[in-house]
């Protein structure tokens, strides 16, 4: 990808794996620059005004952003040899349904932030503020409505997109 981006940038599409909970961190994700193919942990945020989940190289810091957890990211080579990363979207980020113990969890996230099994999620940068460069690098991670909503011509951002989720 060039250095020539501006503006929100759509990135590609995952799917959440009902049972293992899992997502896929596609080639497009290292091309860019947000991850590096030996890099361990990716860190789970979201953006405290509007719910979106971010996917960041390092812990944010900013008020407007809550790290939930950050989990490892697994790799594992397919029989073509190619190799395949994974990341288990964490348990707070799922609707708790009825179960009392989940509710306690999911209370650690806003609830327009949650995923559900089965949704397909959208990879999207920012490039006019170089998410994808620098020491922290990190990606949003919006749902359908998400991205009908903010590719839109009449979409005004919120505040808190005006500004690259930074680290501690």
């Amino acid at each position: 990808m060039s250095d020539s981006l501006s503006g929100p940038v759509y990135i590609d599409s995952v799917t959440v794996a009902p049972t293992s909970h899992r997502i896929t961190l596609t080639d497009s994700l290292f091309e860019i620059g947000i991850f590096d193919r030996d890099q361990e942990v990716c860190h789970w945020a979201y953006d405290e005004i509007t719910g979106t989940a971010i996917l960041s190289n390092e812990e944010l810091e900013d008020d407007a952003y809550h790290t939930v957890d950050d989990n490892s990211i697994n790799d594992y080579q397919s029989e073509s040899g190619s190799y395949n990363y994974t990341l288990t979207v964490p348990i707070e980020f799922f609707p708790p349904e009825d179960d009392a113990s989940l509710k306690e969890i999911a209370e650690k996230v806003d609830e327009h932030a949650y995923i559900d099994e089965n949704e397909r999620r959208h990879y999207v940068i920012n490039a006019d503020l170089d998410m994808h460069k620098g020491e922290v690098r990190s990606v949003y991670l919006f749902s359908d409505e998400e991205v009908e909503e903010r590719f839109s011509q009449d979409y005004e951002p919120p505040e808190s997109f005006a500004s690259k989720p930074q680290f501690l």
